[in-house]
């Protein structure tokens, strides 16, 4: 939560500065916390986003391993060559 509090303070953005960790889930829930907070009109902007960063090279193995991971590389999002 330190890097986006850093991000938040380096933007100007005021409000909560808030980092979601659920695995696979970050980006979406993170979107999902910021169109609540605009649906019950807690906030009149919100600013939510995702990365994922696997550093640790036994990590990538194990997910290449269990088919998590594109073997082209690229994850090919919401297009027909998806997979991993």
């Amino acid at each position: 939560s330190v890097t986006v509090g850093r991000v938040a303070y380096l933007l100007g953005l005021k409000g909560p500065a808030v980092a979601v960790d659920t695995a696979c889930s970050s980006s979406l829930v993170s979107i999902h916390l910021a169109c609540q907070s605009l649906r019950m009109r807690e906030r009149d902007l919100a600013l939510a986003g995702g990365v994922s960063l696997s550093l640790r090279p036994e990590t990538q193995l194990a997910l290449a391993k269990w088919g998590m991971l594109s073997p082209h590389g690229r994850c090919y999002s919401f297009d027909s060559r998806a997979n991993g």
